[in-house]
C-alpha cells in the first residue's frame, strides 16, 4: 500500500480496515516517504498527497490502535545529497505532468523515464554497481535511526 498516494480519508479508511483485517498479532511492514522538508517536485508528479517525520507515522499508527516494532529510515543522508540534482532532473523531464489528476500521476508513478534518475547509460556501470555502491549502502544503514531528516 502507498499511503502517501491515499487523501487523509483514504488513509483513515485504510487504517481501520487494516486494523479490522489483522489478527491481534498480525504485522503490517509499511514503507512510507519520510521528510517533508524534502517535499518536491517529484512528490507532486508521483500524485503524492504528504511525506512522514517519525513523530507524525508514530501518532497516526497508535491513534488507529497500531503498536511500532521497528521504524527506520531507508536512503538517509544520500537522498538528501543527491535532492538538488534529483529535483533538477525530475523536473526537466517531467514537469507537464503536474497537470495531470492525482490518479493518473498515481498510476503512472511506478512507470518513469527519467534520464540519470530512473534509467542510465550501460557504461555507468562500471561505476555504479554493487560493489561500487556498497559503501553509500552501509552510510544509509548507519543513518536508518537519524529522526532529523
Amino acid at each position: 500500500m502507498v499511503l502517501e498516494h491515499l487523501n487523509t480519508e483514504e488513509e483513515s479508511s485504510y487504517f481501520i480496515t487494516t486494523r479490522n483485517i489483522l489478527d491481534e498479532k498480525g504485522t503490517a511492514i509499511l514503507l512510507v516517504p519520510s521528510c517533508p522538508d524534502y517535499w518536491g517536485c517529484e512528490d507532486e508528479i508521483a500524485g503524492h498527497y504528504r511525506r512522514y517525520t517519525f513523530a507524525e507515522i508514530r501518532q497516526k499508527l497508535s491513534s488507529f490502535g497500531f503498536a511500532i516494532k521497528d521504524l527506520a529510515g531507508l536512503t538517509y543522508p544520500i537522498s538528501n545529497i543527491l535532492y538538488p540534482v534529483s529535483e533538477l532532473l525530475v523536473s526537466r523531464a517531467e514537469s507537464k505532468l503536474k497537470s495531470q489528476t492525482m490518479l493518473a500521476r498515481t498510476q503512472r508513478s511506478g512507470n518513469r523515464n527519467v534520464f540519470l534518475k530512473t534509467n542510465f547509460p550501460n557504461i555507468l556501470g562500471l561505476v555504479l554497481n554493487e560493489l561500487t555502491m556498497y559503501p553509500f549502502h552501509l552510510l544509509q544503514k548507519c543513518n536508518k535511526k537519524t529522526k532529523s531528516r
